[in-house]
């Protein structure tokens, strides 16, 4: 209703002055009616302008609303994933320390995807899906700790540039099998702690990390490369689901400012670990030198306090996603649009996220006959029946979803050529992906037995909740908002100028869903954004090809990520540069100092999804 009270002041304002014009030119009839300049003295003929006024906006409102079938369209086709909430998000780890080690000699994995509840809360049972794989293995990650003053042996030479280094140590818990038998390709590690010491931990592995060697049995051997990777950048690690349409690089950003702890994960790589460790080794130490970290520098001060507690294994990010058949809909022909329902007793604690398929059931003469209704706003029409298809709109109401939640939604059927729908009745069923809303930021997080259950051959394990799950997101629905979102996706290489910093910037904002200080500051920590012409060599089974492409420089205020961490910023802004780079091409992201104008991060050139070696 507030979006109606604009119009109805617009358009009893517009009656007001033409009141006072018609009272000035026919003072006879003026007076009859008791209108007096802009006021009335009859009570009934005031309250008649006021309803005719009311009358005028909801038609006024109606047109306008009209132009958002065209922006709401134009979304669902190309960018479906702005039109729909982004859920509450949460980090579960399945915990196995009450487990003794002996009766953990295999390895057990929870892929991705696997659906988790909590506990029944105000009546309704919370769902999340994970988005990693779990893999639970005898194996623990006993120790953690910044090393200020190094003890290298000689088999290792390390530049002078690095003084001081991070030390993890692994221990196999399995009483018959060695690291080596285990055959694990990677571990993952989940950093936890304060948003000061996770941003500044992650940085030092990413940004600072330059040389990696490994001591087993006091022997310590040098390693070819860092054996690190960032983790969430991956199409099968995204929290959203894919969708046809929406582009990765997009739904990244999105997911990177509703949930940056998502994140906060990294796998070391066991591939080339595990070939140098001793026959029987049951514990080994990595060890990564960090370059330009002091140990009497403010990133060493708050490194002092990393320990095990802030490393931790079989953690995995959580979604609250999961799949629901809707509720039954009589299709008659008395209405247009039919209420389209998660739940009929909780209603108000569902939000539909997708609306999945939709078939039409026939009864009476026609018993047993499903039909599949494609969506009319997609790239499908004369498919599957060509001008007989029919086809489902999904509409939503803001105004209603404010007084009303859980009954915002509807459904709405575009017949093709066939006049027999309505033949017998029909009943339209549906399948959804909705949401639980808000209410799982409400759960409470922290019971002894666990927050979450989960079927499977790991299901007796608890499974806890790290943080709080988060609340529920949605872009604006309002037309400038939608409108200003679709000028901005088209952004292409000129914008990449310095004069298009402030596009850029804005951009990053309007998928910045919770607004924060945090990421606000990140996104004015870009200084400058410019471009030049580069060229790299580029191996291949023949030998080689020289490419052509570009390089972006941009320059940042460090001080602006002092708390949220530079290196996982920086990697999501690669990932949306990417997409400017058209066939056999390449964009290479150089991250600039504003500060001392030295280059903080280089990252490899990449065309897409794809990064070119």
């Amino acid at each position: 209703m507030e979006s109606l009270l604009k119009y109805y002041e617009l358009e009893l304002d517009m009656l007001r002055t033409h009141q006072q014009e018609f009272a000035a030119r026919y003072p006879g009839v003026a007076g009859a009616l008791g209108l007096t300049g802009n006021s009335c003295q009859d009570p009934h003929i005031e309250r008649l302008i006021e309803a005719y006024a009311l009358c005028n906006a909801r038609t006024a409102k109606k047109i306008d609303d009209a132009r958002h079938v065209f922006t709401e369209s134009m979304l669902e086709v190309n960018f479906p994933h702005y039109l729909r909430p982004f859920p509450a998000c949460s980090i579960a780890r399945v915990d196995a320390s009450g487990v003794p080690g002996q009766a953990r000699d295999g390895i057990d994995i929870l892929p991705r995807g696997t659906l988790m509840h909590a506990p029944p809360y105000q009546g309704v049972v919370c769902k999340f899906r994970t988005a990693y794989d779990v893999v639970l293995a005898p194996l623990s990650l006993a120790g953690a700790r910044f090393v200020p003053v190094m003890d290298v042996a000689a088999a290792v030479s390390l530049p002078s540039d690095i003084a001081t280094a991070i030390a993890i140590d692994i221990v196999s818990t399995s009483a018959t099998g060695t690291l080596e038998q285990l055959m694990l390709p990677a571990v993952r590690v989940f950093i936890d702690g304060t948003p000061s010491l996770t941003a500044t931990l992650r940085d030092a592995l990413f940004l600072h990390a330059a040389h990696a060697w490994i001591e087993a049995g006091g022997v310590q051997l040098p390693l070819a490369q860092v054996p690190l990777r960032a983790v969430g950048f991956l199409p099968e690690e995204a929290l959203l689901p894919r969708k046809p349409g929406s582009h990765r690089a997009y739904c990244l950003l999105t997911e990177y400012f509703a949930f940056p702890e998502k994140f906060q994960f990294f796998d070391i790589d066991l591939g080339q670990i595990t070939p140098l460790l001793p026959p029987g080794c049951q514990r080994w130490t990595l060890h990564l030198g960090l370059r330009n970290i002091a140990a009497s520098s403010a990133g060493a001060r708050l490194l002092r306090s990393v320990s095990a507690s802030n490393l931790l294994l079989a953690c995995t990010p959580v979604i609250n996603l999961f799949q629901q058949a809707a509720a039954p809909i009589r299709l008659t022909q008395m209405h247009s649009e039919y209420p389209l329902l998660a739940e009929h007793k909780y209603a108000h604690a569902y939000d539909i996220h997708s609306v999945d398929a939709v078939r039409l059931v026939r009864q009476g003469a026609h018993a047993g006959t499903v039909t599949h209704c494609q969506p009319f706003y997609a790239i499908r029409h004369g498919q599957a029946g060509g001008a007989k298809s029919r086809y489902w709109v999904a509409r939503r109401d803001e105004a209603r979803a404010l007084s009303h939640p859980g009954y915002e939604s509807s459904l709405a059927f575009v017949e093709g050529d066939e006049d027999d729908t309505y033949a017998g009745i029909t009943t339209v069923s549906v399948d959804l992906t909705c949401s639980n809303r808000n209410l799982p930021s409400a759960l409470p997080v922290g019971a002894p037995d666990g927050d979450l259950r989960h079927e499977g051959t790991a299901g007796a394990l608890p499974v806890r909740l790290l943080r709080q799950p988060t609340p529920a997101y949605r872009f604006k629905a309002d037309l400038p908002a939608q409108a200003r979102l679709l000028a901005l996706l088209s952004l292409n290489h000129q914008s990449l100028l310095e004069d298009g910093l402030a596009l850029f910037q804005e951009m990053l904002a309007l998928h910045d869903l919770p607004a924060s200080l945090m990421s606000q500051r990140q996104i004015q920590g870009i200084q400058a954004l410019t471009q030049r012409a580069s060229s790299t060599w580029m191996p291949d089974a023949s030998g080689g090809v020289l490419v052509f492409g570009i390089d972006v420089l941009l320059t940042v205020d460090e001080e602006a990520y002092v708390g949220s961490g530079l290196h996982a910023f920086a990697q999501v802004i690669e990932h949306v540069l990417g997409m400017y780079v058209h066939v056999n091409s390449y964009c290479r992201l150089l991250v600039i100092s504003h500060k001392s104008g030295k280059e903080l991060l280089r990252c490899p050139p990449r065309n897409g999804q794809q990064a070119l070696a």
